[in-house]
């Protein structure tokens, strides 16, 4: 399957998004090929999940996911998007294109930070206490 996007419809698109900068002549014929590119490899993985799975007619959403999850260039491109249905929603996890050891660095470096701001919290609280006991002054029971 080939794709033949007009370029004037990029152009105007990439125009519309950034009136106020400067864009190159050469830039819509670029974006447009790798547009185009990037929906026939869609397409085309598509096209495979659906003959694998035995429905040749029609794709469905669940091949649509497969597809963009199981090639890891377009995993890459898609994986912050979320693709809905009336019924279902799927979401691209950042940690599906993670390694095991950048993951666990990952959530190392969470949970640092995640103390960290506990003790923060904790000197914030008792800075707070003893600026409370300064400012009040000492009661004289006569």
């Amino acid at each position: 399957m080939s794709f033949d996007l007009p370029k004037t419809r990029i152009e105007n698109a990439l125009r519309g998004e950034f009136p106020t900068k400067r864009v190159s002549i050469k830039t819509s014929p670029y974006l447009t090929g790798a547009v185009e590119h990037v929906l026939n490899d869609v397409f085309d993985g598509l096209k495979e999940e659906a003959s694998a799975s035995g429905s040749q007619k029609r794709a469905t959403v669940a091949n649509l996911m497969d597809t963009l999850r199981g090639r890891p260039e377009l995993a890459r491109i898609f994986y912050q998007h979320i693709i809905c249905t009336r019924t279902t929603r799927y979401k691209f996890e950042p940690e599906a294109l993670l390694t095991k050891t950048a993951i666990s660095k990952r959530k190392a470096t969470r949970e640092a930070a995640k103390k960290a701001r506990e003790q923060a919290k904790i000197l914030k609280n008792a800075e707070a206490a003893k600026a409370a006991e300064e400012a009040v002054p000492p009661v004289d029971e006569d």
